[in-house]
Formats: structure tokens, C-alpha cells, sequence
């Protein structure tokens, strides 16, 4: 039962219910300003009038919803951290649970920048003690992983993906977000060209390795934390809900968009052309998904619901056939036949 419940009713307030009460008024407040600011540059009863007023209800409604999500994601993140901190997460559980924290700090970023201004400042200050919680868990995650890929190699690379998302989750530069990127080859010969050709990918997309995983074998993995490097007006980011979705929309901005869809094109066909010894892969870049299945390459740029797939479930990055179904079932029917002709066959 919650402090709340257990309170009785002539007892002082807690700290807790003060700030709620707190930020309730403020929101009336902001609410009452914007109505008074309507009246004074609309008549009443227009119909000019009534539909700016529709739009502020609106957005106070939107307001308000943002804030009910921040709480109820906090109360979420909160309680997997205590449990974290009381020692009571075993090591087999430390990846699930960074995947699960990654998810909770998005939806929280979400609510923070559509929150009402007069709360940001101080949600912001919760935001900023969260992040030190959860850093200590990704450092925990970290010293584990080695143990961890010893005895799992793919649990391990979605460990390192989980991280990759927590640092792009709790990052609010939107000038130069973060980005993970994955890389995944079946052969292990292949690995130094096409790590070569991804770091020149990563030049024609903007993007700056920040961290990088060490290799993980059986097949090769590696996982990489990107930033953007061009600079971008936060508005024009239509503040996305989290810095991977806002590095795809962001990658446009900056140089005119036929330059660098010609950059971003000859950097996958490079690729691709580097992919031919191997019968499987598959590459992550910002929005940009390569996977090849038994010979047969498939490119696709991916849609926000697609993106939120795979960050929902990391070990699809371990299995180019089971990602490729999961985001197109009907695709990976079509990439079963045939060897690779060293064709670039590009599915758009």
C-alpha cells in the first residue's frame, strides 16, 4: 500500500503530495494565462475564437497526459532501480532489465519536452538525478558483460545494444543525438572490409563513433553509439520521442537533402558490395536497416513503428531472418532462394 493510502486524513502533507498539488496549480495557472491571452486578441463567440480555444484546450489536454505519462514511467524506472540497488537483480537479468529501463527513460523524455513550461525546470532536475541511478546500472551491466558472453554470446550483443539505447535514451542533445549501430556478419573474414565500409557509411550519414563494443565472435557482432555531427534547430526535430528516432529525422538537415541522399546511397551500395562473402548480415544505421538472409541483401529504410520493434526487442539484431519476418513477414519468403549473384538486390 503506497505512503499516500497509509496517511491519515488529518495528517500533514507529504512531500510528495505537495509537489503534485504544486504542479497542479501551476498547470491551472498556465492554463488561465493562455485563455486570458486568447480574450485579449480574439472576440468571444467568433469562430476564430473558438477554434483557438479548441487548440489550447488541446494542448493543455496533451500537457497534462505528458505528465501523467512522466509519473507513471518514474514510478516504473524507480521501483527497477530499487530493486537493482537492494542487490536483488541477478546477473542473468541485468540485460532484460536494461532493456526495460531504456524503454521507460524514452516514454519519460517524451512526457519531459511535451510537459507544461513552467514544470520542465523542474522535472528536468528529476531527469538529471535519474540519469546518475541509471548510469550506475550501465556500468554494473558493463563489468558483467565479459562473464555474460562467455556463457551467451548473443545475450551478450543484446547487452551491448541495451546500453547503446540507454545512452541514446538518456541524452537530450537534440543538436547532436545519439544513435546506435549495429553490425552483424556471419562470416568472419568478412568483418574488416565492411567494418571499413561502415565507418565510411558513417561519414556519409553525419555520424561520429562516440562508444564502441569490443567484437563478439561466433559470427561477429559489434556495437557501436553514434552522435550526429551536424548541427540542427531542436524544433525541427518535431521533438521525436527519443534520440534514435530523432537522429533519422535529423540526418536531413544540415546540406541540401539530394547531396546527401547521394552520399548516404553510394555509402550503402559499398555495403552492400562488401557484404558478398557472406551468406548473412545485418547493419543498423540511424533508420537505415541492411540484412541479408542466405545470400539475398534487402535494404530498407525503416518507419518509426519498425524502429520501435527492434529497440523493444534487441535480440532480433542477433537474427537477420527473425528480424526480417518480424518487420516484413512477407519478405523473408521472397529472400529464401538463390545464392548471392553479387547483385545488389535493394528492396524499397
Amino acid at each position: 500500500m503506497s505512503e499516500e493510502r497509509d496517511r491519515p486524513d488529518d495528517a500533514p502533507p507529504t512531500e510528495q503530495r505537495v509537489r503534485l498539488d504544486r504542479r497542479q496549480e501551476l498547470i491551472a495557472h498556465e492554463l488561465r494565462d493562455s485563455m486570458q491571452a486568447l480574450r485579449r486578441e480574439l472576440k468571444p463567440d467568433t469562430k476564430e475564437y473558438k477554434q483557438a480555444l479548441g487548440e489550447v484546450m488541446r494542448q493543455h489536454q496533451r500537457r497534462t497526459k505528458a505528465l501523467q505519462d512522466w509519473d507513471h514511467a518514474n514510478a516504473d524506472l524507480t521501483a527497477h532501480l530499487e530493486s537493482f540497488g537492494h542487490g536483488s537483480v541477478p546477473r542473468s537479468d541485468l540485460v532484460a532489465h536494461a532493456g526495460e529501463l531504456h524503454l521507460l527513460m524514452s516514454r519519460m523524455k517524451t512526457a519531459l519536452r511535451a510537459a507544461h513550461r513552467s514544470l520542465q525546470d523542474d522535472l528536468l532536475e528529476r531527469w538529471k538525478v535519474l540519469i546518475r541511478n541509471v548510469m550506475a546500472y550501465r556500468h554494473a551491466l558493463i563489468d558483467a558483460l565479459p562473464l555474460i558472453q562467455s556463457e551467451n554470446p548473443q545475450l551478450a550483443v543484446q547487452g551491448w545494444i541495451n546500453i547503446a539505447l540507454l545512452d541514446a535514451a538518456a541524452d537530450l542533445d537534440d543538436a547532436q543525438p545519439l544513435s546506435p549501430v549495429v553490425l552483424f556478419v556471419s562470416n568472419d573474414d568478412a568483418y574488416g572490409p565492411v567494418r571499413q565500409a561502415l565507418d565510411d557509411a558513417l561519414e556519409a550519414f553525419g555520424l561520429a563513433p562516440v562508444t564502441v563494443s569490443p567484437r563478439i565472435e561466433g559470427s561477429v557482432w559489434q556495437v557501436l553509439t553514434a552522435a550526429f555531427k551536424r548541427q540542427v534547430e531542436p524544433d525541427r526535430i518535431d521533438q521525436a520521442g527519443d534520440a534514435f528516432t530523432a537522429g533519422a529525422k535529423a540526418r536531413w538537415y544540415g546540406e541540401p537533402q539530394s547531396q546527401i541522399t547521394k552520399a548516404q546511397g553510394e555509402a550503402v551500395a559499398n555495403l552492400l558490395d562488401k557484404l558478398q562473402t557472406t551468406p548473412d548480415a545485418l547493419i543498423m544505421i540511424s533508420n537505415i536497416l541492411i540484412v541479408k538472409v542466405d545470400g539475398v541483401p534487402v535494404v530498407r529504410e525503416l518507419t518509426p513503428e519498425q524502429v520501435q520493434v527492434l529497440q523493444e526487442n534487441p535480440s532480433l539484431f542477433t537474427d537477420p531472418r527473425l528480424a526480417l519476418s518480424r518487420l516484413e513477414p512477407r519478405q523473408v519468403e521472397a529472400s529464401r532462394p538463390g545464392p548471392d549473384t553479387g547483385q545488389q538486390s535493394i528492396a524499397r
